[in-house]
């Protein structure tokens, strides 16, 4: 009955334990990026009464021992790492991660952090941290740490790529039909000129009045004739020339773009993502700053947990990993909320508590059986 006692009172305890983690999971459903715990127990040492297989008195042997348990412990908490759902929030700042991975970020100290949390902000200096403050990990930059002046030019890829626009002093070369023009269209989007005629419009004029449905750009097309496109973004081709993202079929038949008359072309990087023309008639150049610096674990479970939705690389996590670079890890503008499923919590919590009174009961139940043996009388 003593052995009854202490295993029971090891249920108690253990069952304790997993009614924190359980409370805990309740408590972060709302946590982003939040990943929820679950309780493994293990049996405690046993006492051998009798070993399994021990020759009896006749010579056989003893198909089963006797062995009392002595309770049971909480074993581990372990992580689950299962996705949650992705919230759209629209805000560009925000970001979900849809694979495996973590977000980077530094921590004052110079230590390495990882989170699933993608809640980041801008700082007072333009940079990207998190609700604390930490500094987004960007590939890149070096010791300088990417800064922006406004929202508005931060636009972060699938792939973690950020890319930023910058205006030049350029101007495009943007035609406007006359009353009598017209057309004849390919399903590319190259028109042709069939009648009226274009006309340039004048640097300093109002945006306003030439509507963006009525803005053309001319080009070169693969049989050295002129024709007009309605689009707004371009390429960079090898040689640095403005080149359409539509195709056409060339002489052989192989899809190209089309050149694009655009006067004095703005210096262009290696790293030019798009070409666009803003309202004003110049041409914005989107250039890759840097990329988003993610990892990913061989045993996610095995991080460390630092709170603030912070986790460090452990020994049983493994040193953390380069992602795949041509795969699609970030939705901009989501959030990726907490995985736990109140319900199944609410049926843990039931089936815990229904586990601590049992072993309640059995503690009673024990005192009352050593009560019972302490009042015999002869």
């Amino acid at each position: 009955m003593f052995r009854a006692l202490w295993s029971a009172s090891s249920g108690m305890s253990a069952q304790q334990s997993n009614m924190d983690t359980i409370a805990n999971n309740l408590a972060n459903v709302n946590t982003s990026g939040y990943k929820k715990t679950s309780m493994e127990f293990q049996d405690l040492l046993y006492a051998n009464l009798q070993q399994p297989g021990r020759v009896s008195g006749f010579g056989t042997a003893l198909p089963v021992g006797m062995q009392v348990g002595v309770g049971v412990r909480a074993a581990a908490i372990r992580t689950d790492f299962t996705p949650g759902n992705l919230v759209q929030t629209g805000n560009p700042l925000d970001m979900a991660i849809a694979t495996d991975a973590f977000f980077q970020v530094e921590l004052p100290n110079g230590t390495v952090a990882y989170t699933r949390d993608g809640t980041f902000k801008l700082d007072s200096q333009g940079r990207l941290v998190t609700t604390d403050g930490y500094r987004l990990s960007i590939n890149g930059t070096g010791d300088n740490p990417l800064v922006f002046r406004d929202i508005k030019d931060i636009n972060i890829s699938a792939n973690g790529s950020i890319v930023m626009p910058k205006e030049s002093n350029v101007q495009a070369e943007i035609y406007v039909p006359d009353s009598a023009a017209k057309f004849s269209e390919n399903p590319a989007g190259f028109y042709k000129l069939t009648a009226g005629a274009m006309t340039t419009w004048e640097k300093g004029e109002p945006p306003n009045d030439v509507p963006p449905k009525d803005r053309y750009f001319k080009v070169e097309m693969p049989d050295g004739s002129e024709a007009y496109v309605k689009e707004n973004n371009f390429n960079v081709d090898a040689e640095g020339n403005l080149v359409t993202i539509g195709l056409i079929a060339d002489a052989d038949g192989k899809m190209v773009p089309a050149k694009v008359s655009a006067g004095t072309l703005p210096t262009l990087g290696q790293d030019v993502a798009l070409v666009q023309v803003n309202d004003k008639g110049n041409f914005v150049v989107v250039q890759e700053v840097g990329k988003t610096e993610l990892r990913r674990f061989v045993n996610p479970a095995g991080l460390e947990k630092q709170g603030k939705n912070l986790y460090l690389a452990s020994v049983a996590s493994g040193a953390a990993l380069n992602v795949d670079d041509n795969k699609d890890h970030i939705a901009t503008g989501f959030l990726e909320t907490s995985n736990v499923q109140a319900a199944e919590e609410m049926v843990k919590m039931i089936t815990a508590q229904r586990a601590y009174e049992l072993n309640s009961k059995a503690i009673t139940t024990s005192d009352e059986m050593l009560g019972i043996a302490n009042n015999l009388k002869r």
